[in-house]
């Protein structure tokens, strides 16, 4: 108990120097650690105690006065404090009798412009601690707190204050949506989320088209807007339990016309990779709304969305888009791996029974394929074997795409062709820890393959010389380890 006292008699003096107008600190560490330690069960006795309110409240009152009377640090430690606070139901009375949480969006409307990424951190981790309670979602509901999300996961911020933002948003749409069933307040959100593109996007019976999406600032704020949707349609794929979200976003925004729209008044293929994945992540939960109702979806209720993300592969080709091309095939491939159980192993895609995710694995090594030019392939047996087992595995959509996407790559130069490999290679690897051992056996056979073919340009006197020349030895980056 003497022990308990002591520390709390020490933390009290050290919380009043954090007040000083002259306080000063060049480590970060010290305040993160302070909060790890006030964040431990064993801990808890300290923000019991009197003085840990009391200061947060202090703090408060200064910002309402003046935000400069404070370090930013300390600003940022005393939201944090606050949410410890927050997470105890002992202290919610006494925070609704003070009136805390009214003075902190106050200050937050009035001063946001002027937080640092961790004072925006701390805000965030807040409103999150407030609204694991219902009547603090019910608050943050009244106070519309979810605006200041939403700035914070549409401007230049931070990689971990976008992400922070973008998980307590998704966290509140869904428990507004499934929890409260309060849909007024899901559809006012998804407004202000879609307001942006909306904006951006020509009505079909207005004619006079003025926009130009290629613009740098309208392209900058669309592209986070874009990736704010992709966040929210693929966690409702995630979700414990189905959400009304994707539904919205079709009957009140016609997202799939709405961002096809998009798609014809750009031409920067970076911004037309957003869009299309921001598509694909719609179609997702469409599928996920639509024909999923606990169990498995029946292989025969596949045939629209399987068309609409084929529609995605050819227009990267219509384009003439190679690299995104392989991005959307990626992309799509690491969402159908995210349904998992919810769809069967082979669906019926117009009559033709098939595994979809071997279609997305077709196209993302077809710039492996391209590379496989020399005769000595035709001579082998196990290699014919490889391209029987390809051919088994895709449908004549596949196929037709897989062409259509080969007469592009005819047109490239070897450099280019080469690059485009490299990607391939990059986005198979980067799905090694999902990939089904069928999957991975084909995508290993493909790199060996573009590799012996990388091999017999560079050093043909390795097949006329036989195996015992080792073209290694010729490598520089490898002779000097040999």
């Amino acid at each position: 108990m003497d022990e308990r006292l002591e520390i709390t008699t020490n933390l009290k003096k050290i919380f009043e120097y954090f007040l000083d107008e002259n306080f000063i600190t060049k480590h970060n560490v010290c305040f993160d650690k302070l909060i790890t330690h006030l964040a431990s069960k064993e801990n808890a006795y300290i923000l019991l105690a009197p003085f840990a309110l009391d200061w947060v409240d202090r703090c408060i009152n200064i910002l309402c006065e003046d935000i400069t009377k404070l370090n930013f640090k300390v600003i940022s430690f005393a939201f944090n404090v606050f949410g410890l606070l927050v997470n105890n139901e002992w202290t919610i009375i006494e925070i609704r009798q003070r009136h805390l949480m009214d003075k902190v969006l106050m200050v937050v409307k009035r001063e946001s412009h002027r937080f640092n990424p961790s004072i925006k951190l701390g805000v965030i981790r807040l409103f999150h601690a407030v609204s694991k309670y219902s009547i603090g979602l019910a608050y943050l509901r009244t106070m519309n707190a979810w605006q200041f999300l939403i700035e914070y996961c549409n401007q230049d911020h931070t990689l971990y204050v976008v992400r922070e933002a973008r998980l307590l948003l998704y966290e509140m749409l869904y428990k507004y949506d499934v929890k409260t069933k309060d849909e007024k307040v899901v559809k006012e959100i998804l407004n202000e989320i879609f307001q942006p593109v909306l904006a951006n996007v020509f009505e079909s019976h207005n004619e006079n088209i003025i926009i130009n999406v290629d613009d740098y600032e309208v392209q900058h704020k669309l592209s986070s807007t874009l990736d704010l949707i992709s966040f929210i349609l693929q966690q409702t794929l995630e979700s414990e339990e189905k959400t009304n979200i994707a539904e919205y976003c079709r009957t009140e925004y016609n997202v799939d016309i709405t961002l096809w729209k998009l798609t014809e008044i750009s031409f920067n293929e970076n911004f037309i990779c957003k869009i299309l994945a921001t598509l694909s992540s719609y179609y997702f939960a469409i599928l996920i709304f639509d024909k999923w109702s606990g169990g498995q979806i029946p292989a025969d209720n596949f045939n629209e969305f399987c068309i609409s993300i084929f529609n995605e592969m050819k227009f990267c080709v219509t384009r003439n888009y190679c690299v995104t091309f392989l991005k959307v095939a990626e992309i799509n491939h690491k969402l159908w791996k995210k349904l998992g159980n919810r769809v069967p192993r082979e669906v019926l895609l117009e009559n033709e029974l098939v595994r979809y995710e071997h279609q997305l694995m077709t196209f993302q090594l077809l710039p492996l394929h391209m590379l496989l030019k020399s005769h000595v392939f035709l001579e082998e047996e196990i290699f014919e074997k490889y391209i029987t087992k390809i051919f088994e595995i895709i449908c004549e959509l596949t196929l037709r795409i897989g062409y259509a996407y080969r007469d592009l790559l005819f047109n490239k130069s070897s450099a280019t062709n080469a690059d485009l490999s490299l990607k391939s290679i990059h986005g198979a690897m980067s799905m090694v820890d999902i990939l089904e051992r069928d999957q991975a056996v084909l995508i290993f056979e493909a790199c060996m393959y573009a590799l012996k073919e990388f091999i017999i340009t560079l050093y043909p006197k390795m097949i006329i010389d036989g195996p015992d020349v080792s073209p290694v030895e010729e490598i520089p980056s490898f002779s000097a380890i040999s």
